[in-house]
């Protein structure tokens, strides 16, 4: 269960507050140790070692244990028992708002039921819509990056909550020109204030991991990065992997789009809105 779209669905409910499913998440963090921090608690590995290996994951997509056999600091057996512990001690979301008495173990049992059958058609639908598009390359190349660098850079959790044949009257503010003079499509990110908020939030509670040693989430995006900043790296990205080119910033819709999707993202259960338009 990914805790950022079970809790999007209980605030969609009126199950939960969101003061209520903040405090939930940020206790469910807390309480979740990375693979470094019970290695150091094992007797494993020393802090130095994990701190290299959390600046080595800055440059790559290997995952904490991977690294740690390629240095041969870790044996695949060592790996194996700690994620093994790692998975015993987690704590999902609904254990922490059963812990925090906002849910009683049993009316847990069933919204669980309820949300699976929920998210999979939600999500069927738009992958279907997101397929039919001509802009499909562009929009799975944004959702696998967004998915991938916010979880990396700030530990949060993204997926599509709904897409739209929408044409934006006027482009966000942050929109980017993406591909070649013969076929260009517009991106514009349009975050919501408590998306802007969330993400200051976790800004915050990273650097403060950071700084006593815990930091599990690195890249090279810091997480010291700007939010408009961000996306604009997270673009030349999108063109670099699509060999294609990220031909500027755009102000304005240059006429009538053949085909625009609106694409909303939760983020932690906060909205983020995609234009993508094939100019």
């Amino acid at each position: 269960m990914a805790a950022t779209f079970f809790g999007q669905y209980l605030q969609i409910k009126g199950i939960v507050g969101r003061d209520q499913l903040r405090a939930a998440l940020s206790y469910q963090l807390q309480r979740n140790k990375s693979l470094g921090q019970l290695a150091v608690e094992s007797g494993l590995l020393n802090t130095s070692q994990s701190s290299q290996i959390n600046l080595r994951q800055r440059d790559t997509d290997l995952m904490f244990g991977e690294l740690a056999e390629t240095l041969g600091w870790l044996s695949a057996e060592d790996v194996e028992t700690l994620l093994e512990r790692q998975r015993l001690e987690h704590m999902t979301l609904g254990q922490a708002l059963v812990e925090s008495g906002c849910l009683s173990e049993a009316k847990l049992q069933d919204l669980l039921a309820d949300y699976h059958y929920w998210n999979t058609r939600n999500q069927r639908e738009c992958n279907r819509r997101v397929a039919e598009s001509s802009l499909a390359p562009q929009v799975d190349g944004f959702t696998y990056l967004l998915g991938r660098q916010l979880q990396r850079v700030f530990g949060l959790r993204s997926q599509p909550s709904y897409v739209l044949a929408k044409r934006p009257l006027a482009l966000p503010e942050w929109s980017w020109r993406l591909g070649r003079e013969s076929a260009v499509a517009l991106v514009g990110v349009e975050p919501a204030p408590s998306f802007m908020q969330t993400l200051a939030e976790r800004q915050s509670l990273v650097r403060a991991m950071e700084l006593v040693g815990q930091g599990r989430y690195h890249s090279i995006y810091s997480a010291d990065i700007n939010a408009e900043d961000f996306f604009n790296r997270l673009l030349l990205e999108l063109a670099d992997d699509s060999q294609l080119e990220v031909l500027g910033r755009e102000a304005k819709l240059g006429g009538p789009a053949k085909e625009s999707l609106c694409v909303g993202y939760s983020v932690e259960g906060e909205p983020l809105q995609v234009y993508f338009c094939a100019a």
